[in-house]
């Protein structure tokens, strides 16, 4: 078995260039009009996102059983004398893991996809995107280096582009889709200029003649490295660069605004948006670049402040909404900032661990509620919902189980939340803890909120349409992910994604109850409000939960940030942007169109001069000699009437 890895890993390249190979065997298939087949389409898909699955389990198991921690493959590609750049890839606990995660929920996602846009019109396109998402996302995983993370950073960024816009024609999609790729565009900018200074630095203190530039099996070396040469300030700036790129792909305050937006996307879109890139962008940037960030405090309390903001504010504005996509993209800005404050705190595998728990369960709880908009007719307000527990019992169930794990109650939720809590209890300090445990409170209440009203309650009038059961299989499945999770921290993950040394870490059974009594408060606050209208808590829904409410105001309309930003916007900004316009239009253009002109006249003045007579050319140059001493005596006689 350890052979047939070692073989797999080492056509990893291979592995990398499929999706794109795949890619093109559709584009061919889309071509032909009378030929093509959809179901090619799908099957072509499937097939490299299973080879991906076998790829990822024999690199789980070479990385479990082998005596090399890791392997690396790299060809040179730029070779400069002290520069030497190369493209490879890099096979250790953490790109296994992230790997198998991502290639098992692409395979759902595109096994649900050919349900949910199987009449579309621009059904290859949207399967020619996905594949070359695929690709992207491969490539950043199995990167060996930051430069061609880089790379791989950006194609991700222009292929959810298209796939957030693949309804193109409607205003709101193409708006969305527009947002993403600009918001995301500030992250990229700061993420370029870290590697910038990082490469600048690296070559000139570098001792080592034949380092991979930027090499993740070196990063720690290039770090203390880095660290001991330059100021503390010099340092701290290019450290904080990158994490302003994983804000964004992790949508944290402030760059939140795109994940809401982008829930106009396709409900499989939405999926990859909110469970799979957070996951093989941001979050393995941070856990990659993590050696480089211990160095700096500031950076680390950085990551608990923006983090612990994050958390905070979007789990309340959650609780309030009542589109359900909304309320799915605010929690996984506020589930990710639980990521942060964890890398914040030195908890490198829990933070591994919660992060792609949230997204296998993220996915799961957004497919499902796919599944229902499309039943309920593309309806996405819950006011609207009730009662479908009736009619369709089986999603209803999911959602329950999802909702249940992702608020921390069941599956891998339950280990996820243990493990932060257990390393915020470490640290000895009880206001953390104290603000985990309200935001995990506040997950489970938006959580459970929208379970009952979509699926308890009267059975709401509008008449349900019949669900592609290729949207529903999928569902299951991931389930049955979360529980196998539950089961596989100890042996498998915790021994593969570590930082320096491996965490044993538990939460004694006292803190397990304390959570699991805090969830179950929760969870019956919830019901109370919503299933028991005739309870003592019908006068906190009546004082509380009203728009006329303060509070509820500021949950509803996420403290007016959008608001703030949009008086900015026209305020400053957009006056900015035409100052600047001006400036370029009229002054830096305006010089370049002078200078032309100026070089059209005297060229043409001069090739009127030429007319090949060579009595012509004596008499120009008598006259320009004369010309010339007649300034020549103008500025002597001028001189000694002045004095000079």
């Amino acid at each position: 078995m350890l052979e047939v890895s070692g073989f797999l890993i080492n056509s990893s390249f291979a592995m990398l260039l499929l999706p794109l190979w795949v890619a093109v065997m559709i584009i061919l298939n889309a071509a032909v009009p009378f030929v093509s087949s959809r179901k090619l389409t799908l099957n072509l898909s499937l097939g490299v996102s299973l080879i991906g699955i076998i790829f990822s389990v024999c690199a789980l198991y070479f990385c479990l059983f082998s005596q090399n921690a890791a392997a690396e493959n790299n060809l040179l590609w730029l070779n400069t004398g002290d520069l030497r750049v190369s493209l490879g890839t890099l096979v250790d606990g953490l790109s296994a893991v992230i790997m198998l995660f991502f290639s098992v929920i692409f395979f759902l996602v595109q096994v649900y996809s050919y349900g949910y846009v199987k009449e579309e019109k621009n059904f290859h396109r949207f399967f020619i995107f996905l594949n070359l998402l695929n690709f992207s996302l491969t490539g950043l995983i199995l990167s060996s280096n930051l430069v061609q993370t880089v790379i791989f950073w950006e194609l991700s960024g222009v292929f959810v582009y298209f796939l957030i816009n693949y309804w193109y024609t409607k205003k709101s999609a193409s708006d969305a889709a527009k947002k993403t790729y600009l918001i995301n565009k500030i992250g990229d900018a700061a993420l370029l200029l870290g590697v910038i200074g990082l490469i600048y630095f690296s070559v000139i203190f570098s001792s080592a003649e034949n380092m991979i530039l930027l090499s993740y099996s070196n990063l720690q070396f290039t770090a203390e490295t880095l660290y001991s040469m330059v100021s503390g300030k010099t340092f701290l700036i290019i450290a904080m660069l990158p994490v302003f790129g994983a804000m964004t792909k992790c949508a944290q305050f402030p760059f939140h605004s795109w994940v809401v937006d982008a829930t106009e996307a396709p409900a499989p879109v939405n999926a990859i948006l909110q469970g799979v890139i957070p996951v093989a962008t941001g979050g393995l940037l941070l856990m990659r670049l993590y050696p480089l960030f211990v160095l700096s405090t500031e950076v680390l309390a950085w990551l608990k402040i923006v983090g612990c903001i994050s958390a905070l504010v979007f789990a309340y504005v959650a609780m309030s909404q009542n589109n359900i996509k909304k309320i799915f993209a605010y929690s996984t800005a506020s589930q990710l900032g639980l990521f942060f404050v964890a890398l914040g705190i030195g908890a490198y595998t829990g933070a591994g661990y919660f992060l792609i728990s949230h997204g296998v369960l993220k996915v799961l709880l957004v497919l499902t509620a796919g599944v229902v908009v499309c039943s309920m007719d593309n309806e996405n307000d819950i006011k609207y919902w009730g009662g479908l527990r009736q009619s369709m019992p089986g999603v209803a169930l999911i959602f329950l189980l999802g909702s249940g794990a992702l608020s921390g109650l069941l599956f891998s939720g339950f280990c996820a939340n243990t493990l932060l809590l257990a390393n915020f209890y470490l640290q000895d300090n009880f206001i953390w803890t104290v603000v985990i445990l309200f935001v995990f409170f506040m997950s489970a209440y938006y959580l459970f909120r929208v379970y009952f009203l979509v699926f308890e309650g009267e059975k709401s009038k509008i008449e349900l349409k019949k669900v592609s059961n290729y949207m529903k299989c999928p569902l299951c499945f991931l389930v049955v992910i979360s529980i196998a999770m539950a089961f596989c921290y100890k042996k498998v993950f915790a021994s593969l994604v570590y930082f320096v040394s491996l965490e044993q870490v538990s939460l004694s059974d006292g803190g397990k109850v304390v959570m699991l009594f805090i969830l179950l408060c929760a969870v019956y606050i919830t019901f109370r409000l919503y299933m028991s209208p005739y309870s003592k808590f019908m006068l906190i829904k009546e004082r509380v939960l009203n728009k006329e409410n303060l509070l509820y105001k500021l949950s509803y309309n996420c403290f007016y940030i959008e608001e703030v930003n949009k008086f900015l916007l026209d305020k400053f900004l957009m006056k900015f942007c035409r100052f600047v316009d001006f400036i370029d239009k009229y002054i830096v253009n305006g010089v370049v169109v002078i200078l032309g002109l100026t070089t059209r006249v005297f060229s043409y003045l001069v090739s009127k001069l030429q007319n090949g007579n060579v009595q012509s050319y004596l008499a120009y140059s008598v006259f320009i000699l004369a010309a010339i001493m007649v300034v020549i005596v103008g500025i002597y006689l001028l001189g000694s009437l002045v004095g000079v």
